[in-house]
């Protein structure tokens, strides 16, 4: 991964939006979204999910054990399969389950986490490589129209 595009995935990882990312880099949002969809390939993804990917190329791919132990039995499986990158309808066809069953665990899921998405659920759920591998100057932003902040 080439540095641009490494930062770039740290920044995703942190919670930034591309507009965001755009204006700390000052580039447009088009070269971010390139950029992303770059590293994403370097690291060998080429599903729907990029953000995702992106947060687990940067934060590794253990799960915090501790954080998921916060989610009730039957929602740790969608949980693990959100985190990997599944759509909805991968993961109702994997673990059995009607779509719409599995649209209202993950709306669930969000609002035990106290996230707006799976890229939110991937930043909380993954476990960090090291403090040095993101940039902790980048202060927390406020995440959707609440005033909630990722975890770094």
């Amino acid at each position: 991964m080439t540095e641009c595009e490494l930062e770039v995935a740290q920044l995703t990882a942190a919670g930034l939006q591309d507009r965001e990312i755009a204006e700390e880099l000052g580039i447009s949002v088009r070269a971010v979204k390139e950029r992303k969809l770059r590293a994403a390939r370097r690291i060998g993804y080429n599903g729907k999910r990029l953000d995702v990917a992106l947060v687990r190329g940067v934060r590794g791919n253990t799960l915090s054990s501790s954080y998921l132990e916060m989610f009730a039995p039957h929602l740790r499986p969608l949980v693990e399969l959100a985190v990997r990158g599944m759509t909805n309808p991968e993961i109702a066809k994997a673990l059995g389950l009607a779509f719409n069953t599995v649209r209202n665990y993950m709306k669930e899921i969000f609002d035990i986490a106290g996230v707006w998405n799976r890229r939110g659920l991937a930043g909380m759920m993954l476990c960090q490589v090291s403090a040095a591998d993101i940039d902790r100057s980048i202060s927390p932003k406020p995440y959707g129209n609440a005033n909630q902040y990722l975890p770094l």
